[in-house]
């Protein structure tokens, strides 16, 4: 990313045309010729799948490198639903046999 375009704002994309020094005319056809705005990049974050077996929850890595690893093993049991907080990168499940939410900083 570039550091004159922080994620959030935008940049000038022009078409090529400029307006000649001086020109005073206004509406027409203008918008055929003015700059494109476009938002600026933002940072990718690696995409990943949670699951669960029940007794174990795992997450899976994808694109390049698969990788499974396991996130939650110990004092689980029957996890039967997930979800993930990316803002606070908290992973929260609920137990079928405790009736309990849970969570775990992921």
């Amino acid at each position: 990313m570039s550091a004159n375009c922080p994620p959030g704002t935008f940049y000038r994309y022009t078409k090529g045309y400029r307006r000649v020094a001086g020109d005073t005319c206004h509406g027409g056809q203008e918008y055929r010729y003015e700059a494109l705005m476009y938002s600026c990049p933002v940072e990718e974050k690696s995409e990943f799948l949670l699951y669960s077996n029940r007794h174990q929850i795992h997450r899976v890595k994808l694109g390049g490198e698969m990788r499974d690893t396991v996130l939650v093993e110990r004092f689980l049991q029957n996890a039967v639903a997930l979800d993930f907080d990316y803002k606070e990168n908290c992973l929260f499940w609920a137990g079928h046999s405790l009736w309990t939410l849970s969570n775990a900083s992921a």
